[in-house]
């Protein structure tokens, strides 16, 4: 279970490999209300694929279509979305809103990256990621912790890390509401019990059909020694 970014990275990987031409759009900037925060990523190829999101879909339609146009295919540059009212309308953003995406065309040679970052986030560790504006050129720096996306006239630097992880112990009613919060909030959910009937019950009956939940059976302390035992991992105990 991969964050949405991690998804969006992972399937650019996956393109360049297979020879797509392909682009990664980030939003550096947003102003008023945005249905998306800084640092949410959208991929698409030169078939019309698309993975991650923008906004509510109208910004990511016309993107792409510009992109299969033959836009945008040298030099990273921004772009921004809802100028005035019309744009608003047109966009379907919400009153007063607009938001800055950073477009950058990704080819073969940035394919090492790729593989470093993935195999960074598979290891549940941050990277930084940083682009020269005026050139594309990238480089990445392994750091600790997530840190907020900056940008100036010359570069933009990005961390990219693990989807963060909440363990629930105990397996009941207050767990499968907190579970349903945190798959929405795009939290890794996890669940252990060591009663073997109890964890059956909460999966059949307290679970919605739509709920991304792995359950373990087994004793709490080795749970969380096993799957809750890095920095991006929150304990929740709802048992004694």
């Amino acid at each position: 279970m991969h964050s949405l970014d991690h998804q969006v990275l992972h399937t650019l990987q996956s393109w360049v490999e297979q020879h797509h031409a392909a682009w990664l759009c980030t939003i550096v900037a947003t102003h008023g209300s945005s249905p998306r925060p800084v640092g949410s990523l959208m991929a698409c190829n030169n078939h019309g694929q698309v993975v991650g999101s923008l906004s509510g879909g109208c910004v990511e339609e016309e993107l792409l279509e510009q992109l299969l146009g033959g836009e945008y295919t040298t030099l990273p540059c921004t772009v921004r979305y809802g100028l005035n009212a019309d744009d608003n309308a047109r966009l379907g953003l919400p009153c007063g809103g607009h938001l800055t995406v950073l477009i950058e065309k990704i080819d073969k040679t940035s394919l090492p990256d790729l593989i470093t970052i993935n195999n960074r986030l598979n290891e549940r560790k941050c990277i930084k990621r940083t682009v020269a504006l005026n050139s594309g050129r990238m480089w990445l720096e392994p750091v600790a912790q997530f840190e907020a996306l900056t940008m100036d006239e010359h570069h933009c630097a990005q961390v990219y890390g693990p989807r963060y992880t909440l363990l629930l112990v105990g397996a009941g009613q207050l767990a499968a509401s907190l579970a349903q919060m945190a798959t929405m909030m795009d939290y890794r959910v996890l669940v252990t019990d060591p009663r073997a009937q109890k964890l059956e019950d909460f999966q059949a009956h307290l679970l919605g059909p739509d709920t991304e939940v792995l359950c373990i059976h087994g004793m709490p302390d080795d749970v969380v020694r096993e799957q809750g035992n890095d920095p991006f991992s929150i304990v929740i105990t709802l048992t004694h």
